[in-house]
């Protein structure tokens, strides 16, 4: 009936079918998910965008009396590609040194190829300078940078390095230099 010429040609036909069968189930399924993908990074920017935009985001505090109070979401990193992964808070420091003070911590530090935007929710009027450091207070700040607050309370500032940042209405440098002047001119004028 079927010779061993005629059994490969049927099972070979069938092998075919059923492997082009699978490739465009694969293609097919792909493809949905590239489409559910672009959607849902959509949304995110959407309601990210939103929560950013609301005037009571920034005051929202787990526990508002106490001294180091966290923020939730506070901080997005964005490049020319879109919104980064990175998750960062936000606590403020009650200092009587440093007023208006906040640090910025990120789960993931990391260097980055090209530039990318990061903007903090803080306490802060339209128009105030808000000087960005790294460092801490044990071991010296440095500025980074000094950035004008815009609208609902929004600080931004550009770097390439994600990292742990101090963000702060008070001129913390300027501060520390003039208590270092201080402490010399009293050490002069005791010797």
């Amino acid at each position: 009936m079927f010779t061993n010429g005629k059994k490969f040609i049927i099972s070979f036909t069938v092998a075919l079918a059923l492997f082009m069968v699978a490739v465009l189930g694969i293609v097919y399924h792909s493809h949905s998910i590239i489409e559910m993908s672009d959607e849902f990074l959509e949304r995110s920017e959407n309601i990210i965008g939103e929560y950013l935009n609301s005037s009571d985001a920034a005051l929202k505090a787990d526990d508002p009396g106490s001294s180091d109070t966290r923020l939730s979401q506070q901080v997005t990193v964005t490049t020319k590609k879109g919104f980064m992964t990175v998750g960062g808070t936000v606590t403020k420091c009650d200092d009587e040194f440093y007023p208006g003070t906040y640090e910025v911590k990120f789960s993931k530090k990391s260097i980055l190829a090209s530039s990318a935007r990061v903007s903090v929710k803080m306490d802060v009027e339209p128009g105030d300078t808000v000087y960005v450091l790294t460092g801490s207070k044990e071991t010296g700040y440095r500025q980074y940078a000094t950035v004008t607050a815009a609208g609902d309370g929004l600080v931004a500032f550009n770097t390439n390095v994600i990292r742990d940042y101090t963000i702060s209405t008070t001129d913390i440098q300027g501060a520390q230099k003039a208590m270092e002047t201080l402490l010399v001119y009293n050490n002069i004028a005791r010797n």
